[in-house]
């Protein structure tokens, strides 16, 4: 069991890491792709999160490499001449009827968390049919959208069937699906500290009203050579910051990898970005589909290595892409950043996963390219300064310092 000193000293460290810039030291390997099959973990739902639990019911993990391929880079911008941009205001209109309403707070969590709180409280809200969903560090509710608690809070350990005291969550992300009804909640485990293993958690609702049954999914993300994973340096790894997004055929999970062992004061080993593609149509009729991992590991984007990918969410757009019978083979989009030294840059990365139709096979045929085009000026913000006034829960941690800044990443 963990201790709260224990889990606070790895979390504190854990949210260093949005403001680190990733370093060079993972090592250059070929990208490749692999193939695996998802692990259930059961069902649950906010009305009974009690449900009889499922045993996995994977096959032998299948494990196939292919090239990666990829274009070439723009040029890098001239940094003499890059400026901080300056737009002009633009005045906010409200075209219409606004709801407010207060949403889950440190208080609420703690309540379903044994007095456990994480900050900052990492969020996914998600809209549709009516309702709202919002999940933070380490809790979820369910809202009308009149801002009605109809749901909640529920502990996310709870949520998706894990122990409290074994696991160490954080950066929940969720999203509603329009054309098929269905809402998706993800969530990383960064490390199970009785296995030493981490994963993340995906649940997907069974109907169109957040408040019922969901299937509970699994995907390790240790990449330590074992259980159908990847070698990769410095691995066991997590996952940090997941970002979710979906197509019309699946759906997509990007993570930034680092080594567990960080958590326990070791050298930052940054390994890339992950990307995992699962088969939407699946995941919604409760089956296991196959998990295709593009392990992006030593794939440069000009100075950097690629990282924080976000998924296009685009569940109606219809590519151009046409196989052999006509049928639209659906493309998956993502952006990621080329500003890697906190400075500034003008460079964006473009990337395309295509084929997604695939992924409904047993063994999905997908191919990831990017390119990098221009873009307008851009670059992480100053640090504020925190203002004076009550702060409680700060208080309650440490006496406040003088001058205390508070980091923007």
């Amino acid at each position: 069991m963990l201790t709260k000193l224990a889990r606070m000293t790895a979390i504190g460290l854990l949210l260093w890491l949005p403001g680190t810039v990733p370093s060079a030291t993972a090592q250059s390997a070929a990208n490749h792709v692999t193939f695996s099959q998802l692990k259930y973990v059961g069902t649950t739902s906010l009305s009974s999160s009690a449900a009889a639990s499922v045993s996995s019911a994977s096959s032998a993990d299948r494990f196939r490499i292919a090239p990666l391929p990829k274009r070439p880079t723009g040029r890098a911008p001239t940094r003499s001449l890059l400026t901080v941009p300056t737009p002009p205001g633009n005045r906010v209109v409200n075209r219409g009827a606004s709801v407010r309403f207060s949403g889950l707070n440190t208080a609420d969590s703690a309540s379903v968390n044994s007095n456990f709180v994480v900050t900052p409280p990492d969020q996914g809200l998600c809209v549709g049919n009516g309702f709202v969903v919002e999940a933070v560090n380490l809790a979820l509710s369910v809202y009308s959208t009149s801002g009605k608690l109809l749901k909640g809070p529920i502990a996310l350990n709870t949520f998706v069937r894990s122990d409290f005291f074994t696991t160490f969550f954080s950066d929940p992300r969720c999203y509603f699906d329009i054309p098929t009804q269905r809402w998706f909640v993800s969530v990383a485990n960064v490390v199970d500290f009785n296995t030493g293993r981490s994963n993340f958690f995906l649940a997907v609702s069974q109907t169109s009203d957040p408040r019922g049954a969901y299937f509970i999914y699994s995907v390790d993300t240790t990449d330590d050579g074992t259980g159908g994973t990847p070698s990769n340096p410095g691995c066991p790894c997590f996952g940090d910051q997941p970002l979710l997004g979906a197509d019309k055929n699946g759906i997509y999970i990007s993570t930034n990898e680092f080594n567990i062992s960080l958590i326990f004061g070791d050298p930052a080993v940054f390994n890339g970005a992950q990307i995992y593609a699962i088969s939407k149509t699946l995941l919604e009729q409760g089956t296991l589909p196959t998990v295709v991992h593009f392990n992006l590991m030593g794939n440069s984007l000009a100075e950097g290595t690629a990282a924080s990918l976000q998924p296009a969410t685009s569940p109606n757009f219809e590519d151009s892409g046409e196989d052999s019978e006509r049928r639209r083979t659906g493309v998956e989009y993502f952006l990621s950043s080329l500003d890697f030294t906190a400075t500034l840059d003008n460079r964006i990365a473009v990337w395309a996963m295509t084929n997604t139709i695939s992924l409904r096979q047993s063994a999905p045929s997908l191919a990831l390219a990017h390119v990098v085009i221009q873009s307008e000026v851009y670059g992480q913000p100053p640090a504020a300064t925190q203002k004076a006034g009550p702060n409680p829960l700060g208080a309650s941690l440490d006496p406040p310092q003088p001058e205390e800044t508070l980091a923007t990443g």
